[in-house]
């Protein structure tokens, strides 16, 4: 068996798995270096607090999964009913109050914009908790239901 032998370049140790490496090397190709940590580039949009917090709950292990009772009709008739008020509240202006004479001013869009998410996050806030609980007794979804849980906070 005689024939070529692919030269194997020394390299800088890059974080990619191994058959990457290998390969690479034998290409002759650059790797290049990898880019920060998830927690670092979490980082940039989130308080290091949070951003380490969702980091592990990432990488983690998996909770163990909650035994829930199923979803019910009731909680599908609750996220219509909460849906169909949201979109009436939205939809018809009523917390806005303009006078017909008001000068042009952000401030009363601002008030409103802020009630308005402030009663959608009251109106939903116990159907995204049920929900959570749903999606935490499914094993594939349980990872979900703990960032759910930490972007909430």
């Amino acid at each position: 068996m005689s024939g070529p032998v692919a030269a194997v370049q020394a390299s800088s140790p890059v974080q990619a798995p191994a058959f990457t490496r290998l390969l690479a090397r034998l290409a002759g190709a650059e790797i290049p270096a990898s880019g920060p940590a998830l927690a670092e580039r979490l980082g940039q949009w989130l308080d290091w607090n949070r951003a380490v917090g969702l980091s592990r709950a990432l990488d983690g292990r998996l909770p163990d999964p909650v035994p829930t009772a199923s979803a019910r009709s009731d909680d599908m008739a609750d996220g219509a009913r909460v849906r169909a008020s949201l979109a009436e509240a939205i939809g018809n202006e009523r917390g806005l109050n303009l006078a017909a004479t008001a000068a042009a001013d952000f401030a009363p869009f601002r008030r409103y914009a802020l009630a308005t998410q402030r009663a959608m996050q009251a109106a939903s806030g116990r159907l995204r908790g049920q929900l959570r609980e749903h999606l935490a007794a499914v094993p594939a979804l349980a990872r979900l239901a703990e960032v759910d849980a930490l972007m909430e906070q």
